[in-house]
């Protein structure tokens, strides 16, 4: 599977103006438990807290909604 989501934020550099980044979320299921993801987070200029916070919380809810054993 994979999955691309595209996104902008307030700069936190220049007032007034939006950053775009890009996360990559891929990955494959096993129906032995031994699934593999891999997270890419793209983007040029004005890292923050909100662009690894939604890698983070995207990781978490995957976690999530893994059947417990």
């Amino acid at each position: 599977m994979s999955y691309k989501i595209d996104y902008s934020v307030n700069s936190t550099t220049v007032g007034g103006t939006k950053t775009k980044g890009s996360i990559f979320i891929r990955g494959i299921k096993s129906n032995h438990g031994f699934d593999s993801f891999k997270f890419v987070l793209e983007k040029n200029v004005d890292f923050n807290d909100l662009d690894t916070n939604m890698v983070l919380n995207a990781l978490e809810h995957a976690l999530k909604l893994q059947p417990e054993t």
